[in-house]
């Protein structure tokens, strides 16, 4: 069962990953031959070299000098989870207690594991320097983990409830209906477990996202707002799977049956196709802006044809407001 799981995975993903790798390294190889830029990625020479990294999946576990496409650490990552989730489940199987057990202390080694390496480098969460720590924190899977064992917890609590979790409501009172006086009191029954859950989650996502601008201080190199060494350890820690626990609540909520209109977004019949497509607009989109940022004769706003599209574009819309006014005239 988890070897047809492994290889089902395996033939979906790896062979278009394999041929964007190939793109990439011809791609490269070209553009260094033919750009008035200095391309700072090296993948024309790291895909010829490491490429077999990318193909077992471990190129997240090596330097960012050494990694081609530097971006595909998320499929080194998520496919290591990936077999790490296989075997907890069957472990599962026959010792649950145990599992879950094995589950809580890879989460709770991440977050510590994370902490350490943030103040052992003095690591300072900064906005003007996101990439900060690359090779040591930002794509290692010992900081991305908790977000992949939130989902699981949450995949394993919703197959276990059959999509039938009975979430609390509270009787609440409307005062309005105390006064004027009345022989009988109707009281509402309002579902402040999922209002709470709602405001709970966006609550932490907008922390999360625009915490660092609003409670951060200047922080050398840049000189931008960031957060103390031990705010940081703490945010690099357990930020991720904070904001892991906030979709989570977005996943049971909508499964539930209280995800309102945002359920009904989410599921709408038109973004399925999108979303078969997100793969492998992924592995293609990196490679298509870099090839075609770096053959350009100009910065961008002096760039050819970005110029003579935007002089187009203007130039439509003028007619087309002149047009309108004439008409009302």
């Amino acid at each position: 069962m988890e070897r047809k799981m492994i290889v089902k995975m395996q033939m979906r993903l790896s062979p278009p990953y394999l041929f964007v790798i190939g793109v990439a390294e011809v791609g490269m190889r070209w553009q260094l031959n033919g750009s008035v830029f200095e391309p700072r990625l090296a993948d024309g020479v790291n895909c010829a070299k490491y490429w077999w990294r990318n193909a077992l999946y471990i190129n997240s576990l090596f330097p960012r000098s050494e990694m081609c496409m530097l971006w595909s650490w998320y499929m080194a990552n998520d496919t290591q989870f990936y077999a790490l989730g296989i075997i907890l489940l069957l472990i599962a199987v026959r010792h649950f207690r145990f599992a879950a057990v094995a589950g809580l202390v890879f989460l709770a080694s991440s977050w510590i594991t994370t902490a350490v390496i943030a103040v052992q480098y003095e690591y300072h969460v900064s906005i003007p320097d996101p990439f900060a720590l690359f090779d040591q924190l930002y794509d290692k899977p010992w900081l991305r983990l908790g977000p992949y064992m939130i989902g699981m917890f949450t995949g394993w609590l919703l197959y276990e409830t059959s999509f039938q979790i009975r979430l609390p409501k509270v009787h609440v009172i409307d005062l309005r209906e105390l006064w004027p006086p009345r022989v009988t009191v109707v009281p509402n029954y309002f579902q402040m477990a999922v209002i709470s859950g709602w405001v709970l989650a966006i609550c932490c996502m907008g922390a999360l996202v625009y915490g660092v601008a609003l409670v951060g201080r200047p922080v050398p190199p840049f000189g931008g707002l960031g957060l103390s060494v031990m705010g940081s350890a703490a945010y690099a820690s357990f930020g991720h799977t904070a904001w892991a626990i906030a979709v989570a609540w977005v996943i049971v909520a909508c499964a539930t049956g209280n995800g309102g209109w945002i359920s009904g977004l989410l599921c709408w019949s038109v973004l399925r196709p999108l979303s078969r497509l997100a793969y492998c607009a992924y592995l293609v989109h990196p490679v298509v802006m870099v090839l075609t940022a770096f053959r350009m004769d100009g910065p961008l706003h002096l760039e050819t044809s970005i110029v003579v599209c935007r002089l187009a574009l203007k130039i439509a819309y003028s007619s087309f407001k002149l047009q309108a006014k004439l008409i009302k005239a």
